[in-house]
């Protein structure tokens, strides 16, 4: 799994795009959180599902998603 924690967007986003894309293809989950005015569009195209996009108004809230990835970490 891979979490993906941003308060922007990427600088370069097919390079971003790509990179997400390798890590799907050989099997990894991936998730994001975006901080404040991350670019949810960014965010969706780069994680393994668009539920797997998470949002939370500043860095000390992470915490409150926690228990979300922790779900998703023990399935199976």
């Amino acid at each position: 799994m891979a979490y993906i924690i941003t308060d922007g967007g990427s600088d370069h986003r097919k390079k971003t795009a790509d990179a997400a894309r390798e890590l799907r293809n050989i099997g990894v989950t991936v998730f994001a959180v975006g901080v404040s005015g991350a670019n949810r569009t960014e965010l969706e195209l780069i994680t393994s599902q668009k539920e797997y996009v998470y949002f939370c108004e500043n860095f000390t809230q992470l915490q409150t998603i926690q228990e979300r990835f922790e779900q998703h970490t023990h399935r199976g």
